[in-house]
């Protein structure tokens, strides 16, 4: 396993090698940490050797072209994406320049957050990626269980998921924890900012949301949580490519989004990269 987690001497040296992209609001540093203001997703794309073949070049381009925030599940793809850009992520070397994510709760059976099952799949994420340190790690959508649970239920199962997390941080196997959501932060009477922060413990860093030109919702929540000193991460920049078309100013609305710390975009060919990167960095009349 690759050792070594991001840090902020080595998010610095990468940073660095950018000069190009230091007027384009693209390094924004969180407890320290200069992290891309876009970042890698993963979620889309078949489930073959062709598709992991791209997936890890696209990796591999963008931690070149000065993209060194990289998101995953251990869901996506079956688990293939985890393994796909590990292999980018342990090729490139230098461990401490890139900030890895990833999530658990869902399994082929539905969603948990039982405190095993995360360490469960937390081994399984890192094994995958080949990385001994996850630098954060989600719980993913754990708004799913509240169809099953009361709202105190519910609040109980997060502050157990949440201990576990904090023990997951003092083993050294991951740096940092939050909550990845899709209706958590944007649906009234799901997720409260205030409520799940009191429940977490000190190592509770970022929330990741959808935000772009049509799902607008979540903007107060992430204003709210940047000011909390939370890392605030922008989801489905492009709504999974039903903004393609709009592709700058898709990119940066949610890149400009105020407290938004990266933005990602499904990246599975070196191509995307590239049209992302320009879009990202486009002048707009």
């Amino acid at each position: 396993m690759l050792t070594g987690f991001a840090t902020p001497e080595g998010t610095a040296h990468f940073a660095a090698r950018f000069p190009q992209l230091a007027a384009q609001r693209w390094f924004q540093t969180v407890n320290g940490l200069m992290i891309s203001n876009l970042g890698l997703g993963s979620y889309l794309g078949q489930v073959d050797e062709e598709a992991d073949r791209l997936y890890q070049a696209a990796t591999e381009a963008a931690l070149v072209s000065g993209i060194n925030f990289i998101d995953t599940a251990r869901n996506y793809r079956h688990g293939q994406s985890e393994i796909a850009l590990g292999k980018a992520i342990v090729a490139h070397g230098h461990r401490e320049e890139i900030v890895v994510a990833t999530k658990a709760g869902f399994t082929s059976l539905g969603h948990s957050m039982e405190p095993a099952f995360l360490e469960e799949q937390l081994d399984l994420s890192r094994k995958a990626m080949g990385l001994e340190t996850i630098d954060i790690f989600y719980l993913h959508n754990p708004e799913t269980q509240l169809r099953n649970l009361s709202p105190d239920e519910f609040e109980t199962a997060l502050a157990k998921a949440f201990e576990k997390c904090e023990a997951l941080v003092a083993s050294g196997r991951i740096r940092s924890y939050g909550t990845a959501t899709w209706d958590g932060y944007r649906v009234p009477g799901m997720l409260d900012l205030d409520r799940v922060k009191a429940l977490a413990g000190p190592n509770f860093g970022w929330i990741q949301l959808p935000l772009n030109a049509v799902l607008t919702e979540g903007a107060p929540v992430a204003e709210k949580a940047a000011a909390m000193g939370l890392g605030v991460v922008a989801s489905a920049t492009i709504y999974q490519g039903r903004l393609r078309e709009h592709l700058p100013v898709a990119i940066q609305y949610s890149r400009y989004s105020p407290g938004v710390t990266s933005a990602l975009v499904g990246m599975g060919r070196p191509e995307h990269v590239a049209a992302n990167l320009a879009a990202a960095v486009a002048e707009i009349g």
